[in-house]
């Protein structure tokens, strides 16, 4: 990922977690918007997850998807509006690990 200040380079960042964690997104409004996760197994450590749209009003589990083999990188989108929460659970590997939070209006 490029950094975000003018210099050159890049950075290798992640939120990560021996089992589960997750992120809260509270998008206001009633617009939708495009949100991407980006997954980057950087040390091939054969990583697996499962990452749940939930809805943390009822805990309804809105959608499910599995990754993995994602040593060269790898981006999951969903189109979201209000709150949700997005728990990542290791299935495999090391740890659970989100490497980049991308947002966008819907088209």
């Amino acid at each position: 990922m490029q950094k975000a200040t003018s210099t050159s380079g890049r950075i290798a960042a992640c939120w990560y977690s021996g089992t589960s964690f997750n992120i809260d997104v509270n998008c206001t409004g009633t617009a939708k918007h495009r949100l991407a996760l980006y997954f980057l197994d950087w040390d091939g450590n054969t990583r697996a997850e499962r990452i749940d749209i939930i809805n943390p009003a009822t805990g309804a589990v809105l959608n499910s998807q599995s990754v993995s083999s994602f040593y060269w990188g790898k981006y999951l989108v969903w189109d979201i509006s209000g709150h949700v929460t997005i728990r990542i659970t290791r299935t495999g590997g090391a740890n659970a690990v989100v490497s980049g939070l991308f947002f966008s209006p819907s088209p």
